[in-house]
């Protein structure tokens, strides 16, 4: 009878750990979801006041303290072929198998509210500038073939951080390079969007500012196992309208 139920507790065991070896060989291998428009127009709106008084217009930068409130919207397309003998895209539930030319569509919005130091050096002709603060971003995903369509909404809110530099030709009109980085961790992703902005700036009056360049735009979901990977780069022109108090 001992040995029968030592027998039986044997049994259970490697049931068991088979049963523990098999959960942990179930994730499929995927490709990525790879996304590149080199011709995507960032148009945005910041919203900016300055906690320390400074002398002049606001819409002239300075040194300065102040918090800043700014959406964008951009949106990409891109194709992406799976060749013999890649792994499937899988997204939103649908597997899409080689060999076969995926569409994709991609909406981004971001919104932030962030806290920002600047600080001019000698005779005000070139400052620096560092950003910490929150933001929401929001990435409409659709994935189509030629039988097949899937879409999804991802959003996510995490941290911003970022530093600039800004050249001040003179009152009113200035040069400007700003990078932020946004990241966000939940137990099924990691996301973060990164960007870098080089743009020059006019002041159209005491509080009102227009600004236009070049923005480049990186996101990047670490998704679980069984879903891709997404990475979207949108880059283009950039239109930004501020308001600064």
């Amino acid at each position: 009878m001992k040995l029968s139920n030592i027998g039986a507790l044997g049994a259970l065991g490697a049931l068991v750990g088979l049963t523990l070896a098999g959960c942990g060989t179930t994730s499929i291998p995927t490709t990525t979801i790879d996304i590149s428009d080199r011709g995507a127009f960032q148009p945005s709106l910041r919203v900016g006041w300055n906690i320390s008084k400074v002398p002049g217009a606001p819409s002239d930068p300075q040194s300065s303290h102040g918090i800043e409130i700014g959406a964008m919207r951009t949106s990409g397309d891109d194709t992406q072929n799976l060749a013999t003998g890649q792994s499937p895209v899988i997204f939103g539930g649908t597997t899409f198998n080689p060999v076969q030319t995926l569409q994709y569509e991609a909406d981004l919005a971001y919104y932030d509210v962030t806290y920002r130091f600047r600080y001019f050096f000698g005779d005000g002709s070139f400052g620096i500038e560092a950003l910490a603060g929150l933001a929401h971003a929001i990435l409409d995903l659709t994935v189509s073939s030629a039988t097949q369509r899937a879409s999804q909404n991802l959003s996510s809110t995490g941290i911003q951080l970022g530093i600039g530099g800004i050249w001040r030709l003179r009152p009113g009109t200035s040069l400007q390079a700003r990078y932020t980085w946004f990241g966000s961790s939940y137990y099924y992703e990691d996301t973060t969007v990164s960007s870098v902005e080089f743009s020059a700036a006019q002041a159209l009056g005491r509080n009102l500012v227009v600004r236009g360049g070049y923005a480049y735009t990186r996101v990047y979901s670490d998704r679980e196992d069984t879903t891709s990977d997404i990475k979207v780069i949108l880059s283009g022109p950039s239109l930004r309208l501020e308001l600064q108090f």
